[in-house]
């Protein structure tokens, strides 16, 4: 941990509803550390990053005995990360819309709601990386389970927000996460983990097919470029 938040820092646990950061949770509980959970809504409707989040999450707080509360963050989402993504895609680019979404959801806006809405010292984040807190930067190095790493997502993340992270699961590997969270009958125990982009729900097709719609235009061959019609 830095040095300037103390021994004994009041921390805020973001709760995604799945099982790692379920054992963060507990982790720090057991510890002793003075928390609270709590959830980005960034969502309308059903999905992993919505209802579902939303209720585990408030379940595994419940379980523990410590406060939980919520955020709505539906409009940064929106900005930072669908609107990035479309764009992207309408300017024939590949996006990357996890690496925003840390960077300017996960990260700057919850840091900011745990230090001056929560009255936190530090957010702790289920994810599987590794931060060496020096004395005047922090440092992302890689997680202890290669196959769970995330650090490639936190590239562009402000290091005055990494400063405020703590990554409690740095030195697990995801076998000892679900053994744990089965050890103490966590509600996110037997959780299943998503790797799709959490705001696509019936295939990317569909999905812009739904922004962006047909668009008329002339027929043109491939090759030759030529327009037929």
């Amino acid at each position: 941990m830095p040095a300037e938040v103390g021994q004994k820092p009041k921390i805020a646990v973001a709760m995604s509803g799945g099982v790692d950061s379920s054992v963060v949770a507990c982790l720090l509980a057991e510890a002793g550390y003075d928390l609270v959970g709590f959830t980005a809504w960034t969502l309308n409707g059903p999905g992993k990053c919505c209802n579902d989040a939303l209720i585990n999450a408030g379940r595994v707080c419940q379980t523990l005995g410590i406060p939980y509360d919520t955020v709505d963050l539906r409009g940064e989402f929106a900005h930072y990360v669908m609107d990035y993504y479309n764009q992207s895609y309408e300017a024939g680019l590949t996006p990357n819309p996890c690496v925003e979404c840390n960077r300017f959801v996960k990260w700057e806006a919850l840091i900011d709601y745990t230090l001056n809405t929560l009255g936190c010292d530090l957010m702790a984040t289920g994810h599987y990386g590794h931060l060496v807190h020096q004395a005047q930067t922090t440092r992302v190095y890689k997680a202890a389970d290669a196959r769970k790493d995330q650090t490639y997502m936190m590239a562009r993340v402000y290091p005055k927000d990494l400063r405020r992270t703590i990554f409690p699961l740095a030195h697990a590997t995801k076998d000892q996460v679900f053994a744990y969270a089965q050890a103490k009958d966590l509600p996110t125990a037997f959780s299943k983990e998503s790797q799709d982009v959490c705001f696509i729900l019936n295939g990317q097709q569909h999905y812009l097919n739904s922004v962006f719609g047909p668009k008329p235009g002339p027929v043109v061959d491939m090759e030759t470029g030529d327009i037929l019609g």
